[in-house]
């Protein structure tokens, strides 16, 4: 499916279904907001 082609209803159901990440990515990626926000360091 083309993301930028997506509607809203598409594109949430693209996210609920793991939104092309797989799950080591996605917790990963989990991992790394958790230290970030507990470190209280933002990229803005």
């Amino acid at each position: 499916m083309n993301a930028a082609r997506m509607s809203p209803v598409e594109a949430l159901e693209w996210l609920r279904a793991g939104g092309g990440l797989i799950e080591e990515e996605a917790k990963s990626f989990h991992n790394e907001v958790a230290t970030e926000r507990a470190a209280k360091k933002y990229w803005w």
